[in-house]
């Protein structure tokens, strides 16, 4: 029996969508909109946003300052001069939505710093270069977004009282030297930012030494710029901003903003010589010394190739 071919309509909706609907007319809109389409976290490669202040007497100010943080939706909240005591409960000071890491002062009056830390952020405490008689805390963030090729942020909280002036300027420098040096061999290519209230230290060799730069172009008490932010990532932020100080504070309150990502600086980065620093040597050296040479040369085959790994390693 011979076949018959059954041809049916096509639906006439569907050919009228033909005729309407021409792909190629088609306007391509970007998703990525910076005023529009982005929630505001995801324009930014993420460098935390932070607030500097020394209160002078945290728990008396502290609606103020829970307020602000909040508000302006902070990662960071630098706080020197806590005058907080061991009998004062972190309940006190909290601010919802933020951990808190402190250190008061055991001996004399006043003096104090602590940080504020958004839940939301990675963190740990790097108590192997904390000293008793520095008043700075240090923590090591890892945020979920960073620019590229920096593994980590390392920040630093610092208040540098001015009695014996003299003697405790040669104590911190030496103790910033240290402790910037153990971090380059620790965390190689991190982010460094180091704010507080440093009372006129001149820490211009020490920024040279470690390619830091001082952001705080204004006065922060008086005519004077006594809180301060050194960093080796100027580039990611915008300028930072005076806000007015807590309470009856005499110091300012500083406030800084990551860059949008259309303003980024561009990835390129051409290197010109071969650092020596003695810190990059120490890294080196530490990177060295957990090679096992004789793993390396028994993995190579020919006498040639284990030949050129010995000499390699001596």
């Amino acid at each position: 029996m011979p076949s018959t071919e059954v041809t049916r309509p096509l639906n006439r909706n569907y050919q009228k969508s033909l005729r309407v609907h021409n792909p190629y007319n088609c306007v391509w809109i970007s998703s990525l909109d910076p005023k529009e389409n982005v929630p505001t976290r995801s324009r930014y490669l993420f460098v935390p946003s932070i607030l500097l202040s020394n209160v002078m007497a945290l728990a008396p100010k502290i609606d103020e300052v829970r307020q602000f943080i909040q508000n302006a939706n902070l990662d960071l909240a630098l706080i020197t001069e806590t005058w907080l005591r061991n009998h004062i409960h972190d309940n006190v000071i909290s601010v919802s939505g933020y951990n808190i890491v402190r250190r008061d002062r055991l001996l004399d009056t006043h003096g104090g710093v602590c940080i504020y830390v958004k839940n939301s952020i990675d963190f740990q405490v790097l108590d192997f270069i904390m000293n008793d008689k520095i008043e700075a805390i240090w923590l090591k963030l890892r945020p979920l977004r960073l620019p590229r090729g920096m593994p980590c942020i390392i920040i630093a909280n610092v208040y540098h009282p001015r009695t014996n002036k003299g003697a405790k300027d040669s104590y911190l420098l030496s103790y910033f030297y240290d402790s910037m040096s153990a971090i380059e061999s620790r965390f190689p290519n991190c982010c460094v930012l180091i704010a507080g209230d440093f009372n006129r230290l001149d820490m211009s060799r020490f920024c040279n030494a470690f390619q830091l730069k001082q952001i705080v172009k204004f006065p922060s008490r008086g005519d004077r710029t006594l809180d301060v932010i050194f960093t080796n990532m100027k580039e990611y932020y915008e300028t930072p901003v005076k806000r007015p100080a807590f309470g009856l504070s005499d110091h300012a309150t500083i406030e800084i903003q990551p860059l949008l990502r259309s303003h980024q600086p561009t990835a390129k980065r051409t290197v010109l010589s071969r650092d020596l620093r003695r810190t990059k040597k120490n890294a080196l050296s530490s990177c060295l010394v957990s090679v096992v040479v004789d793993v390396m040369v028994k993995s190579k085959e020919s006498c040639e190739e284990k030949l050129e790994a010995r000499y390699f390693f001596c």
